[in-house]
């Protein structure tokens, strides 16, 4: 979270232009209430003049009244919840809270720390702002048929999505082609994750895959599942670890998605011109302004393995039919 505050807090005075916060002595000083056009709630944006006036007069009061902190130095929880006020102008104040020890704190974005802001518990939606990590349960199905049949693992990361395709009555040739676009799209937004600094080190990967093994373990099939891994010589964490990398990307982006919540929950709403609404049509802007337009480093490569894997479906359409129950149709 500190890297989101800092890099807004270096850029606050450019693009947040925050307005309330005294340099001098730290209170907290507010614009008229006449004056806010908006208030956001973390994520959720709501004008001004649907709340009720008497509301958001305590609301001002509130954030009025709390004292800077003095004791030592504390760092804001990475689970926060923000407020933020803005104005017909474009200028935003932005404060974010969070609980420690049973105390509720409230930071704004140019470093300062308040204390006493436990009020911020009757403005916010805890339900709004719970983000937690996505478990990627694998298709048990594909890790039993994967362990069965030698020679599909090569194909790991493509066969259930072709195959899902297939089910839906795709002919292989579209199939191939809707995942194309979908894995090129993925990877391109995968490589700016990491070049953001957005992947899990190797041992947080292994403890994320640990926590799928957990999930399956709790699976009331789990007894059958262990004796056909064993009956193919293998074991659900061998199977687990063949789909790691793709464990590893989607975790990035799920990290680089947070990062981006954080940051329209923090008052970094605009992409160029434009200033969103909600986050789901920031996010969607974001993928289409920005990620989007980097090169992919990689595109011969993904193109190549569909190819393979397309050829592999070709030449074992009897097993893949009779094994998944779909048909493997080869026109376009």
């Amino acid at each position: 979270m500190k890297k989101i505050l800092n890099t807004i807090t270096a850029i606050g005075c450019m693009a947040l232009a925050i307005t309330g916060c005294s340099t001098e002595d730290k209170s907290v000083k507010l614009p008229d209430k006449d004056e806010i056009q908006t208030i956001q709630y973390n994520s959720i944006k709501i004008p001004a003049d649907r709340l009720d006036a008497e509301n958001l007069a305590a609301l001002i009061q509130q954030l009025e009244s709390l004292q800077p902190y003095k004791g030592d130095y504390i760092d804001m929880n990475k689970t926060f919840d923000s407020i933020s006020l803005i104005y017909e102008n474009g200028n935003k104040d932005v404060f974010l809270f969070w609980e420690e020890n049973n105390c509720w704190y409230a930071e704004t974005l140019d470093g300062t720390i308040y204390e006493n802001a436990d009020f911020v518990q009757n403005y916010i939606d805890r339900k709004e702002i719970a983000f937690n990590r996505e478990v990627i349960i694998p298709d048990i199905f594909w890790l039993i048929f994967l362990s069965s049949n030698s020679g599909f693992d090569d194909y790991y990361n493509l066969l259930p999505e072709l195959t899902n395709c297939l089910r839906q009555g795709y002919s292989l040739e579209q199939a191939a082609e809707f995942i194309e676009t979908k894995v090129k799209r993925n990877e391109i937004l995968y490589q700016y994750a990491v070049n953001q600094g957005f992947e899990p080190t190797d041992e947080e990967l292994q403890n994320y895959i640990s926590e799928i093994t957990d999930e399956l373990e709790a699976m009331p099939n789990y007894t059958d599942l262990t004796a056909i891994f064993t009956e193919s010589g293998t074991n659900i964490e061998k199977e687990m670890n063949k789909g790691a990398q793709n464990i590893r990307k989607a975790i990035s982006i799920q990290m680089l998605y947070k990062d981006r919540y954080d940051a329209f929950r923090c008052g970094e709403d605009k992409i160029e011109d434009t200033v969103y609404w909600d986050f789901e049509t920031y996010w969607n802007a974001f993928l289409e302004k920005v990620v989007l337009t980097q090169n992919l480093t990689n595109e011969n490569d993904i193109e190549i393995q569909i190819a393979q894997a397309m050829e592999y479906i070709k030449s074992n359409k009897e097993l893949l039919e009779n094994e998944l129950d779909i048909i493997i149709d080869f026109s376009y």
